[in-house]
C-alpha cells in the first residue's frame, strides 16, 4: 500500500510537470525538478502515512484520557504536566530534524546535479581529462547526503529509547504520588493499566511528529511543485482551428526572458507578416533572437507585449495543442529519444505505419544510412541519439517533422551537420512544399536558404529588413562571402 502511495505521488508530480508551459522550465532549475519527481515525491508519501497514524493515535489518546480523568483528575493532571514537558523536548528535537531535513533536500539536489553532469557531459569530461575532478565533486556531494541522512536517522531513531525512558519515569512519579495521597492499590493498578495502554499511542504521536519533521524538506519541495499558483498551465481552454493557411502577423511584439529581465528584452517591437504557402528565411547573427522568434511561433512562449494574429485572430485564443498539431520543428537542439529509429521518426505520429515512416526518411535523405545499420529502422539510437553522427541525427529529426505533414515546417539550423547531397535533397523538398505549405528556415548556410522566397533579418532582437529574399542587403552580403556575415 505504501509503494502504491509513493508511485501515485511520483506520477502526480510528473503529470503536473507536463501540464506547465515552457516558460516554467526556463525559470526553474531542472535538477530541482528531477529531484522532486525522482526522490522527494517518494519521501513525501511517507508523510501521509504518518499523518494517518497521528490521527488514529490522537483518537485513542483522547479516549483513554477521558477514562483516566474519570479515575483520578489529580493524577491525570500530573500525567498532562509530564506529557507537556516531554512534548517541549520533542518540539526541540523536531525543529532540529526539520533543519536537517532541509539540509538533506539541498544535499540531495546537489548530488543529482553531479550525477546529471557526469551522464550528460561524459564526452566533455573525457576530452579535457577531468574524470578525477568530477569524481572528487561527486564523492563530496555523496558524502554530504550521507552525513545529512545519518544525522536525521540518528536523531530520529535515538528519540525512541529517550522517550521510552521519559515515559517510564512518568510512570514511577505517578506511582509515588498515588501512594503518597493514599489511593487504594486497586485504584492505582487500574489507573496505571489505563496509562500503560495509553503510552503506545503517545509514543506513536511522538515518533510520527518527529518523522514528519524529518520529512519537512521533501514535503515542502513536493508541495511547491504541486501548487498551481505562479505556474501557468498549457491545459487546453481555447478554441481549436483547422488550418494554418492565413497570414501570420506580428504586431509590436516584445519578449523578455523571466530569468534575464536585467538584460532587457530578447525581441523588441517586432512588426511583420509571414505569408502562407511560402518559404521564409530568418537571418541574423548569433544572439539576434531567431530561436526566441521560433519559440513564439511554436507557442512555447507568449509575447510579453503586443500580439500575434492569424488572419486577424489573436493566436492566444487558439488552443496551443491544436496550434502545434499543424506545426513541426526540426533543429540542431531537438534531441532524439532513447528508442529505435522507427520510434523516433514516429514520435509525433505514434500510430504511423512503417510505410509512412520510411517515406518520411526518404524525403529527409535518411533511408540509405538507416538501411546500412545492422538492425535498420529497429536500431536503438541510445540516449539523445549520441550513437549516431550529427548529420544522421539531423536527418532523423527532419524525417520526424516531415511525417506530420505540417502546415508549417520550421528548420532551425537543421542542416548544419548534413553533407551537400543530403542538403540538396532537403532543399528540393522545401521548393516542392512552398507552393501549398509554409516553411521557415533558419541557417547560416547560403545553400540552405537559397530555396526561400522571403527573408526576415533580425539584429539585437529587432527587425532590420523584411521582404523578398533576393532584395535583402543581408542576403547580398551572404552571397558575396558564401555564409552569414556578422553585423556590428
Amino acid at each position: 500500500m505504501a509503494h502504491k502511495g509513493c508511485s501515485r505521488h511520483s506520477r502526480r508530480a510528473q503529470r503536473q510537470l507536463l501540464s506547465f508551459d515552457y516558460s516554467f522550465f526556463l525559470r526553474n532549475d531542472p535538477v530541482r525538478l528531477v529531484t522532486i519527481v525522482a526522490t522527494e515525491s517518494w519521501r513525501a508519501s511517507d508523510a501521509i502515512r504518518l499523518a494517518f497514524s497521528i490521527a488514529t493515535a490522537a483518537g485513542a489518546v483522547v479516549a483513554f484520557a477521558a477514562l483516566l480523568f474519570a479515575m483520578s483528575w489529580k493524577l491525570s493532571l500530573l500525567v498532562v504536566a509530564g506529557v507537556l514537558l516531554i512534548r517541549l523536548l520533542q518540539l526541540h528535537l523536531a525543529r532540529r530534524l526539520a533543519r536537517m531535513s532541509d539540509r538533506f533536500a539541498a544535499a540531495n539536489r546537489e548530488l543529482t546535479a553531479r550525477m546529471m553532469m557526469v551522464i550528460e557531459s561524459m564526452r566533455l569530461i573525457r576530452i579535457f581529462g577531468q574524470q578525477a575532478r568530477e569524481q572528487t565533486r561527486f564523492a563530496q556531494a555523496s558524502d554530504d547526503v550521507r552525513k545529512a541522512l545519518w544525522v536525521v536517522e540518528r536523531d530520529g531513531s535515538g528519540s525512541g529509547p529517550l522517550f521510552e525512558v521519559l515515559h517510564a519515569g512518568l510512570f514511577i512519579a505517578i506511582l509515588l504520588v498515588a501512594l503518597r495521597v493514599g489511593l487504594s492499590m486497586p485504584a492505582i493498578l487500574t489507573f496505571l493499566v489505563l496509562l500503560y495502554r495509553t503510552q503506545p499511542h503517545l509514543m506513536t504521536l511522538s515518533q510520527a511528529r518527529l518523522g514528519l519533521a524529518s520529512l519537512r524538506g521533501s514535503v515542502r519541495e513536493v508541495a511547491w511543485l504541486l501548487d498551481p499558483s505562479n505556474k501557468p498551465s498549457t491545459l487546453p481552454q481555447q478554441a481549436s482551428f483547422a488550418h494554418l493557411s492565413a497570414p501570420l502577423t506580428f504586431e509590436h511584439v516584445d519578449y523578455s526572458y523571466p530569468t534575464r529581465q536585467e538584460a532587457g528584452p530578447a525581441l523588441v517591437d517586432l512588426t511583420f507578416t509571414i505569408r502562407p504557402n511560402r518559404a521564409l528565411a530568418i537571418l541574423g547573427p548569433s544572439g539576434s533572437g531567431k530561436s526566441t522568434l521560433v519559440n513564439l511561433i511554436c507557442r512555447l512562449l507568449e509575447p510579453s507585449a503586443g500580439r500575434i494574429t492569424l488572419d486577424g485572430r489573436d493566436v492566444r485564443d487558439i488552443d496551443p495543442r491544436s496550434w502545434l498539431a499543424h506545426v513541426a520543428l526540426a533543429g540542431q537542439d531537438i534531441d532524439l529519444v532513447d528508442a529505435t529509429i522507427s520510434d523516433n521518426i514516429a514520435y509525433g505520429v505514434p500510430d504511423a505505419s512503417f510505410e509512412r515512416i520510411q517515406q518520411a526518411a526518404r524525403l529527409a535523405d535518411a533511408d540509405g544510412f538507416i538501411h546500412a545499420l545492422p538492425e535498420g529502422y529497429e536500431t536503438t539510437v541510445g540516449s539523445r541519439g549520441l550513437s549516431l553522427s550529427g548529420g544522421q541525427r539531423q536527418r532523423i529529426g527532419i524525417a520526424r517533422a516531415l511525417l506530420r505533414d505540417p502546415d508549417l515546417l520550421i528548420l532551425d539550423e537543421a542542416t548544419n551537420a548534413v553533407d551537400g547531397i543530403s542538403e540538396a535533397a532537403i532543399m528540393s523538398l522545401i521548393k516542392r512544399r512552398s507552393g501549398n505549405k509554409l516553411t521557415i528556415v533558419i541557417s547560416h548556410r547560403l545553400s540552405t536558404i537559397a530555396s526561400c522566397q522571403d527573408g526576415l533579418v533580425l539584429e539585437r532582437g529587432r527587425v532590420v529588413e523584411a521582404g523578398p529574399l533576393a532584395e535583402l542587403s543581408f542576403f547580398a552580403k551572404m552571397s558575396k562571402v558564401g555564409a552569414s556575415p556578422e553585423m556590428s
